[in-house]
């Protein structure tokens, strides 16, 4: 069957599942009975590979078969001689049935009595050291590992309690989740990839929220704890659930594949993340491909073909024959084909570019165009054709044209070559998402592309992709208004670090760039030599004599992650909106890159000094190599500051106070999670706080 017929049977699918959620149904999650526990957990102790299909049968739209005393004890006696069924069976009703469990918890603060709690075990807990202080509290069920079930006395096997021993709670709390899952009879759309994937989820759940009844990821909830809790949160009335799955290791995304059985799974693209957990960025593209190892029959994958490792995650799509289709979004380009793509105007004139689109290019006449901001020029991303190839163009099913970069949005025409998906274009036209970050552009394609393969009408994804706003930390742009002087302003910038934080920052950093050899000859210490003679008194002094300044500035918060290619797309971003007026970048380390973190970070440098900064702050570990990446390409050192956190904010004040009145100034702060550059942008809005108007 080819994609076309695929697409049409499963859009009929979606008709009539619409059809069966008239049914009368409970906001509140499923609750669970004794034999729901058993069966969900017996899944990965049972031996016999034909339990899970044996589950899915049994299981109805809305109820799971019931089990009575006889038959459980027929078919799971290893199981149940383990567990004391007086405790576990109504005596009135002989049956396991009955649900006693309103939900399901993995937190011993917040669990209430009518929940079911699974105590986990970490490197640094372990929920089992809870379970006396729960019993007391009036909790009555619990999943424990064997090793703690055997520690229990007679009597306290005899209490009244509900005691499920499982060989490992964290995958007994997948497989209550997968439960859940099977039996909510939603579908379910996954999203992974090295970056955007999250931003990709929020679009993606602001569109099926306008059309189907939808659980969604929320937060960061994304990992082999974060998914199942997701999931188990899922209700009668639930349509469609929208997950995340993010991952730091090989078999992560296997594991919540499996968990999650999606209808539809997307691979945003893969990148140099995660590399001290998986090796090379070609090892992260097939962790990112093991998404295709739990789908379910007759799924669909959607792929990013502007990745340049595609390849990989399409080959594996055709090894799982559940994968009834593979679809594309991204540029129209030429397969395999390197080169650099074209940017063509109606009138017929080529713009070199990247596949960022600036919103001021300049023609090789010299003449400046302004894109978005003056003009509405037509504008179709697409790949260059050597006539003398054999090359052919392939287009990918979904695509944009039409686009149009402003200062705080971007609108642009979805197109797509599926037309037995949704054949009302005009309302594919004038999509709207409200943030003018070139790369949000291809978040907004793919989850579109889940949309109207899930059915839903092009009228609601443009009113879906409207409703979206980036969260804190993920290319957030705030504007800081105009400010003035301010005798006694207080940006509380100490809270940040102790003077034994910093001066361990400022020594480590001092020695390590100079034992670099190329750069013993450039003053590049003087920045720390001066912080170093700064006390909290100078510091505070400092804030509280700023001179006036009435600059418009403009905040990018990047800061909830990063990687090598976050933080590219991220400076491009920068320099788009900067262009033309005064640029600034906060960088931070990258995490998890492993062996080849200092040459990550030292192309980052590389990247940086490309850029036309007006000024470079760094902090982290890795300053040396984004200082020799920035300085070997040409970038000036007098442009470049690093040091921590509290003192590259009392620098960038002066510089800022410093400019010229009423000259546009764009911040751009990046850094991995744990470098929590946040703080940073707390102090930053304090500014907008203490504003004077």
């Amino acid at each position: 069957m080819d994609n076309m017929a695929n697409l049409e049977k499963q859009s009929e699918t979606q008709k009539s599942q619409k059809q069966r959620s008239a049914k009368p149904a409970s906001d509140l999650p499923i609750a669970w009975s004794c034999s729901d526990i058993i069966k969900a957990i017996k899944l990965y102790d049972d031996k016999d590979s034909n339990v899970q299909s044996e589950l899915s049968r049994a299981m109805g739209e809305h109820s799971c078969a019931m089990i009575d005393k006889n038959s459980l004890t027929n078919n799971y006696p290893d199981f149940i001689n383990d567990i004391y069924l007086k405790n576990l069976i109504d005596e009135s009703t002989n049956n396991l049935d009955k649900p006693i469990f309103t939900s399901v918890s993995t937190d011993s603060r917040t669990i209430t009595d009518n929940q079911l709690f699974i105590a986990l075990k970490g490197e640094r807990f372990d929920g089992h050291l809870f379970i006396p202080d729960l019993v007391n509290r009036g909790i009555k069920g619990f999943v424990v590992e064997k090793s703690f079930y055997k520690t229990l006395s007679y009597e306290q096997k005899k209490a009244h309690m509900f005691i499920f021993p499982v060989n490992d709670t964290l995958t007994a709390l997948g497989m209550l989740a997968r439960f859940q899952r099977i039996r909510s009879n939603v579908k379910l759309l996954a999203i992974t990839g090295s970056s955007g994937k999250t931003t990709t989820r929020k679009m993606a759940a602001s569109i099926f929220e306008q059309h189907f009844k939808t659980l969604s990821t929320e937060g960061n909830l994304n990992n082999e704890i974060g998914l199942p809790l997701t999931l188990l949160k899922l209700t009668r009335k639930h349509e469609w659930a929208v997950v995340e799955m993010g991952m730091n290791h090989k078999g992560e995304i296997s594991r919540l594949s499996a968990i999650a059985l999606p209808d539809i799974a997307m691979v945003t693209n893969t990148t140099d993340a995660h590399l001290e957990g998986l090796g090379t960025v070609n090892d992260v593209a097939r962790a990112k491909a093991e998404i295709t190892e739990g789908m379910n029959p007759g799924s669909t994958l959607i792929i990013n073909r502007d990745d340049p490792r595609w390849q990989i995650i399409a080959d594996k799509a055709k090894k799982h024959p559940n994968i009834s289709n593979t679809l594309f979004f991204g540029s129209n380009r030429c397969v395999g084909m390197d080169r650099d793509p074209v940017m063509h105007i109606d009138s017929g004139m080529h713009i070199d570019s990247g596949m960022h689109i600036d919103s001021g290019m300049h023609i090789d006449s010299g003449t400046h165009i302004n894109l978005g901001m003056h003009i509405n020029s037509r504008i179709n991303i697409e790949y260059r054709m050597d006539n003398s190839s054999e090359q052919k163009i392939e287009k990918n099913h979904f695509s944009a044209t039409d686009v149009i970069f402003n200062q705080d949005s971007i609108t642009f025409t979805l197109q797509s070559n599926m037309p037995a998906i949704d054949n009302n274009h005009d309302c594919h036209k004038n999509l709207k998402i409200r943030t003018p970050a070139p790369f949000m552009l291809y978040n907004a394609i793919a989850a579109s592309a889940a949309a109207l393969i899930a059915g839903i009408p092009a009228s609601a994804i443009q009113k879906g992709l409207l409703m979206f706003e980036p969260a804190a930390g993920r290319m957030k742009i705030i504007n800081l208004g105009q400010y003035r002087k301010k005798q006694d302003r207080d940006i509380n910038l100490g809270q940040y670090q102790t003077k034994q934080d910093r001066d361990r920052y400022n020594t480590r950093n001092r020695d390590t760039i100079q034992n670099i050899d190329t750069i013993q000859d450039i003053d590049i210490c003087q920045n720390i030599d001066s912080i170093q003679n700064i006390d909290s008194n100078q510091v505070r002094d400092r804030k509280n004599n700023q001179h006036e300044f009435g600059n418009s500035l403009y905040l990018i918060d990047d800061t909830y992650n990063a990687n090598p290619g976050s933080v590219k797309a991220a400076l491009e971003t920068l320099q788009k909106l900067g262009r033309g007026k005064k640029s600034i970048a906060i960088l931070a380390d990258m995490l998890e890159l492993g062996e080849q973190s200092p040459k990550l970070h030292f192309k980052i440098g590389q990247e940086a000094s490309k850029l036309a900064l007006s000024k470079l702050y760094l902090h982290g570990n890795m300053v040396s190599e984004l200082v020799l990446g920035a300085l070997e390409s040409g970038f000036s050192k007098e442009k470049i500051m690093h040091g921590t956190k509290e003192e590259i904010i009392v620098d960038l004040l002066d510089y800022i106070q410093k400019g010229e009145k009423k000259e546009d100034i764009w911040i751009l702060v990046k850094g991995s999670r744990g470098m929590k550059m946040e703080q940073i942008v707390e102090a930053l809005m304090t500014l907008k706080q203490q504003q004077i108007t």
